[in-house]
């Protein structure tokens, strides 16, 4: 199954981070999920812009292939029953093998490289719903603020207008999986 992400985010700092928390995720439950990046060696992915990915939750593990479109991030899903292991194509739903051969991915030379933990809280919001992360991967931690929108022209502005109302200066939009990528290079180039 596919369907549009339209998301809006900006990196935050500490303190903004524990002042958005204290005021709009006070009743907010923490989620903790892993995600669990895959690509080639040689990030075939990256370089075609797709992002795959497996996010525990519990005991749930969701693969997801991301491809930027017009207006957002296109998504393919599928559940998987066991945990990550080597034999990824065994594991991989249909719908996603039939995307990256859509794109000449070589499936088996697929692998982990890597994974990132986040502490999310949610709150849902007249716009749609704000997410509030903190993400730990390869010795770094950062903190980001997300917004989920059904529409893309609303959801921007809705965006923009919570940053100015917050007196949050917009960051970084960079996904989490682009800034663990950015992270996992420089660490193999030094």
């Amino acid at each position: 199954m596919a369907h549009l992400e339209i998301e809006f985010k900006t990196l935050l700092d500490k303190k903004t981070f524990d002042r958005l928390k204290d005021t709009y995720f006070v009743n907010a439950s923490l989620i903790s999920q892993e995600n669990i990046y895959i690509d080639t060696d040689d990030f075939d992915l990256r370089r075609n812009r797709m992002m795959l990915r497996v996010r525990v939750i519990g005991k749930t593990h969701m693969m997801t292939l991301k491809k930027p479109v017009s207006g957002g991030i296109l998504e393919f899903d599928g559940t998987i029953e066991e945990p990550i292991n080597s034999n990824l194509l065994k594991q991989m739903p249909q719908n996603i093998a039939d995307e990256l051969n859509v794109h000449h991915i070589d499936i088996s030379a697929l692998k982990v490289q890597g994974r990132l933990h986040t502490e999310r809280l949610e709150t849902v919001v007249d716009a749609g719903l704000l997410v509030l992360d903190k993400s730990t991967y390869l010795n770094t931690v950062d903190y980001e603020l997300e917004f989920e929108a059904q529409a893309y022209d609303s959801g921007e502005i809705y965006f923009k207008q919570f940053l100015e109302r917050n007196q949050i200066e917009a960051r970084s939009d960079l996904p989490k999986s682009e800034r663990f990528y950015r992270t996992l290079y420089k660490e193999k180039v030094e």
